[in-house]
């Protein structure tokens, strides 16, 4: 009878522990790329209190309004018939495990979006600083739906949980002296909304603590695109800086996708124009066309060299996988690809998922030498291989 005891204690014990590895906060800023100066937040989900300068103001229930304005540097919070108060912190805080909040930007006018857990609103740089402070598993997952769209499977998600943990593990602190972890944008990691895919949150659950590492056990750059039109990219063509693991690969998963092929025309004296810029001087009668049927860094003709890259910024084109093709009066762009072309492609990702691959081996498809490995978010060093 100890000893069933005993198992009941260890087993107990391992299970909240975890719960809580899982449960770690962490804090995010929301519409960080914009100066907001007024929010309405609702309680969409749970029990909320409002809590403002540490003080319980009150008890919010479903469905309630509020609104948040910037006055000089505190925050006026009022209903719709009366004022609250005005203070320096603001918080909606959460008191179960399922609460949500909806949150919208009305100066400036944004859409609204609804984010899981509390939500702490301060003043910040002639703004209001929203910092969503929620657990990570629901942090994670929200950024897997926002990154990847909610229509994948399993295998794909549990892939692109693990690359979006590496980033986020690698960056914990990378706004540490703003006051909160990471943001909600795309140098971040995109996190546009809670997640409510129980298939994403699956994946997230099933791949717990999962991170991807190198042969020296560092955590890699997680770098994935949308599409990369049949062979990703070397990382030094795209940042100028050779990963090992991040090596170019032929891809033959993606080639039938929506994005895997795309063709712009231009006027050839609007080529013409934009290589004079770079000091391209050339016959009267040169032939611009460049072909890339792999990929190549550089658009040449004649002696004169320019990143593919540099082009697709500077036209705003869909990869730098293009070919430039001299048609007389134009000049066709003809395309392959949506994105940077480094990493994971989540086109071709999602065929493999669908032709039964495992997230394991989409992982190591697409990046060289690596390993995947347990790490808890604290950890300094992940834990080691797993079989």
């Amino acid at each position: 009878m100890k000893w069933l005891l005993f198992i009941f204690f260890i087993l107990t014990e391992s299970s909240c522990l975890l719960v809580k590895g899982q449960n770690q906060q962490i804090t995010i800023s929301l519409f960080n790329d914009y100066a907001v100066q007024t929010y309405v937040v609702t309680p969409v989900s749970g029990n909320y209190s409002l809590i403002a300068d540490s003080q319980v103001i009150e008890q919010l229930p479903q469905g309630a309004i509020l609104y948040l304005s910037l006055m000089e540097d505190s925050i006026v919070v009022r209903q719709i018939d009366h004022t609250i108060g005005q203070y320096a912190r603001v918080e909606l805080k959460g008191n179960g495990d399922h609460d949500f909040f909806r949150i919208k930007p009305v100066f400036p006018a944004l859409p609204a979006r609804n984010y899981d857990d509390n939500v702490i609103f301060s003043f910040s740089l002639n703004r209001i600083q929203a910092n969503n402070t929620v657990s990570f598993i629901k942090y994670l997952a929200g950024v897997v739906e926002t990154e990847a769209g909610p229509n994948a499977e399993l295998e794909f998600y549990k892939a692109q949980a693990s690359l979006c943990r590496t980033y986020a593990f690698a960056n914990l602190n990378k706004h540490a002296s703003e006051g909160f972890n990471l943001c909600d944008g795309v140098h971040c990691q995109a996190y546009k909304k809670r997640c409510d895919k129980e298939l994403i949150l699956q994946a997230v659950q099933k791949t717990h603590n999962l991170v991807i590492v190198t042969d020296s056990m560092k955590l890699i750059t997680a770098a994935f695109h949308a599409n990369c039109g049949g062979q990703t990219q070397n990382s030094e063509d795209e940042w100028l800086v050779s990963l090992p693991y991040l090596r170019s690969v032929k891809d033959p998963y993606c080639s039938k996708k929506r994005d895997s092929h795309w063709e712009i025309t231009i006027p050839r004296a609007k080529w013409i124009a934009y290589l004079q810029q770079y000091g391209y001087k050339f016959p009267e009668n040169t032939d611009f066309s460049c072909w890339q049927n792999v990929r190549r860094p550089h658009y040449k003709s004649g002696d004169f060299s320019l990143p593919f890259k540099k082009i697709r910024f500077d036209f705003n084109l869909r990869s730098s996988y293009f070919s430039v093709i001299d048609k007389g009066s134009s000049v066709l762009f003809k395309g392959r690809g949506y994105g940077h072309g480094v990493g994971l492609c989540q086109d071709g990702a999602m065929q493999m998922a669908k032709e039964g691959k495992y997230f394991e081996q989409i992982i190591h498809f697409y990046f060289t030498g690596v390993a995947i490995v347990e790490k808890d978010m604290q950890d300094d060093e992940p834990a080691g291989q797993q079989p």
